[in-house]
């Protein structure tokens, strides 16, 4: 009697242990952690930031078109899935929608505050930007509500 309850603890054990050593492989082997199908809303203008080939990237009233669904992957893409293109931050050329290459141009920093999320091109050390009047840009970081991003 004594040795089956023994034999049973160690079989319990061993299906914890199972359990335990399979999930920790499944978060360390599954795919990279993204938000997928989020608008990025500027604080400061609360618009979306909306991708097109024809008119560029752009602030638009937020209006749920696929436009406007970013996926956030890791390595620090933005990419917009309507169009198959990467964010790309560039000072010759701004901030646009370009083929995919991993460049620093295209990797983005995230840096979380109270009211909205810091984006920071990796390549320009420049902080992505909305503004109405200017467009969306890269611009010295500043802190301002203009440089704060948030899903909702």
């Amino acid at each position: 009697m004594f040795a089956s309850s023994i034999s049973r603890v160690r079989m319990v054990a061993a299906v914890a242990i199972t359990a335990v050593i399979a999930l920790s492989i499944a978060v360390f082997v599954a795919a990279p952690a993204r938000a997928v199908g989020n608008p990025q809303i500027n604080v400061a203008t609360e618009r979306c930031l909306d991708g097109s080939i024809s008119e560029g990237v752009r602030l638009m009233t937020c209006n749920g078109s696929m436009y406007q669904d970013w996926d956030l992957t890791i390595p620090r893409r933005i990419y917009e899935p309507a169009i198959g293109k990467c964010l790309d931050g560039s000072i010759s050329h701004g901030v646009r929608l370009n083929d995919c290459n991993g460049s620093e141009y295209q990797q983005w920093d995230f840096t979380a505050g109270f009211n909205g999320d810091r984006v920071l091109n990796l390549a320009t050390r420049k902080c992505l930007d909305g503004s109405i009047s200017e467009g969306v840009r890269l611009v010295t970081c500043n802190n301002t509500d203009y440089q704060r991003w948030y899903q909702p």
